[in-house]
């Protein structure tokens, strides 16, 4: 293992993802309802370097996520039915929709 006095300290982070705020924001603390749902628009940043053979896959780009914070049936039903509306929306403008992995 490399010795860490050799590194210089981290001062920066980019983000991977905007959600994350919120849950740091809200960690520790009781909702006031069973559930929330929020969205959030940012910078994100990602290295994957088996998808950074174009210029389809950027290092940084902007997201927006539809975040659902609740029990877990509650999410996942949510995250569904958003993703169906989705898919519709997206047939009617004729773009090409491509599923990936789920979770």
């Amino acid at each position: 293992m490399p010795d860490r006095n050799h590194f210089s300290k981290i001062e920066v982070l980019n983000s991977p993802a905007v959600c994350y705020h919120w849950y740091f924001m809200l960690a520790d603390q009781q909702l006031k309802e069973d559930h929330l749902v929020s969205t959030a628009v940012g910078n994100c940043f990602r290295y994957e370097s088996s998808n950074l053979t174009s210029l389809e896959r950027l290092w940084n780009f902007t997201m927006r996520e539809i975040i659902f914070i609740g029990h877990g049936e509650y999410v996942l039903e949510q995250r569904e039915i958003g993703r169906q509306r989705m898919t519709r929306v997206l047939e009617e403008l004729g773009l090409a929709i491509s599923r990936g992995k789920r979770q």
